[in-house]
């Protein structure tokens, strides 16, 4: 199984079983040696994946089990099987995954358990597109079963990605993990995006939903949707706040200071119409302005409101935002819903 697919997705392939295979000259028979060759054991400064032979080996090994795993249980039961690793990626020079189903060794999992039907990762690092352009990879649809608690990430996950599902690892351990603020706080994101869920539904698979994921090294992301650009930043203490407590000598206070500290925030956004758009998540600001090529050289709020999804989904507006409250803005510490209408000139 495992020949029959690389000589089927020669040139395709994940780069280090390419390589590997490509430098014994692509034999089609032998063994695993033969086929992939002796595996590097240090680190000669290309960082290639250490014991790469013997993670091969393993990784069919695990993933024939899983196949014939997943073929018993469908005939009992027939639901999706999915198995989960470590969510590390780029982790070069040294010996990693012990074969088990990470990006790196995909291949030998597509071979060898074609009805396994998702490959899932441990999100833990903060580089959530990383993971999921990795985990990604031939069309496999993102599911994180595993994850540390953020209210923002599946709004991130859902709206960019059409994530299947998230769930966070220990946030039923003990009462005090259950009555944490970050506990709390994705209960409400969990409450806000089922709600939402019908017209998320609408939007999934298409250019109109999208996703941002902020964070202390990347707290900027920009996103074209239709006629606009829409910039998202982190919220956290606003401009006015800020200026305040400079002019009524606060403790050294500033922009600067509050963009080092670590955070994250996540919110997913979709286009109703062409001037329209809602934004769910926590922790962000978004801007508006003409995206490059449109010929409205300016565009400006014609109604924001704060607002909830009802049990129906509907959207229910609160506050209408103007003045100096005037924006799309969910703070960190709190998850909501912003419903935004644009005109430009």
């Amino acid at each position: 199984a495992v020949i029959d697919y690389m000589v089927k997705n020669k040139g395709t392939m994940q780069p280090d079983i390419e390589a590997a295979w490509a430098a014994q000259g692509n034999p089609t028979q032998g063994s695993w040696e033969a086929v992939f060759g002796k595996s590097i054991t240090e680190d000669d400064g290309s960082r290639p994946i250490l014991h790469l032979t013997e993670h091969l080996f393993t990784a069919y090994a695990f993933a024939n089990y899983l196949e014939r795993l997943s073929v018993a249980g469908k005939e009992i039961y027939p639901l999706p099987t999915f198995v989960n690793a470590t969510g590390t990626v780029n982790s070069r020079g040294r010996s990693l995954g012990n074969g088990c189903s990470i990006p790196d060794f995909y291949d030998i999992y597509k071979a060898a358990a074609p009805n396994l039907d998702i490959l899932t990762p441990n999100a833990y690092p903060i580089d959530l597109e990383a993971i999921c352009q990795a985990f990604s990879y031939r069309d496999n649809p993102i599911l994180v079963p595993e994850s540390g608690i953020s209210a923002g990430r599946p709004f991130y996950l859902i709206g960019e990605w059409d994530a299947l599902g998230f769930s966070p690892f220990g946030i039923d351990l003990d009462a005090e993990a259950q009555a944490s603020p970050e506990a709390k706080q994705l209960t409400e994101a969990y409450t806000l995006l089922d709600r939402m869920m019908p017209l998320i539904s609408q939007h999934l698979g298409k250019e109109t939903m999208r996703g941002v994921h902020l964070y202390h090294d990347k707290p900027e992301k920009s996103l074209v949707m239709g006629d606009y650009e829409i910039t998202f930043t982190p919220k956290r203490v606003g401009a006015i706040a800020i200026a305040m407590l400079g002019a009524l000598g606060g403790d050294g206070f500033s922009a600067e200071k509050a963009e080092k500290e670590r955070f994250e925030s996540g919110a997913l956004v979709i286009q109703l119409s062409d001037e329209e758009f809602i934004v769910a998540g926590s922790g962000v600001n978004a801007t508006f302005k003409p995206r490059e090529g449109v010929r409205s050289r300016f565009c400006d709020y014609d109604l924001i409101h704060e607002g909830t999804f009802d049990e129906a989904g509907q959207f229910r507006p609160g506050r209408l935002l103007n003045g100096d409250e005037q924006g799309v803005h969910i703070p960190t510490g709190t998850v909501g819903a912003v419903r935004v209408k644009m005109y430009r000139y």
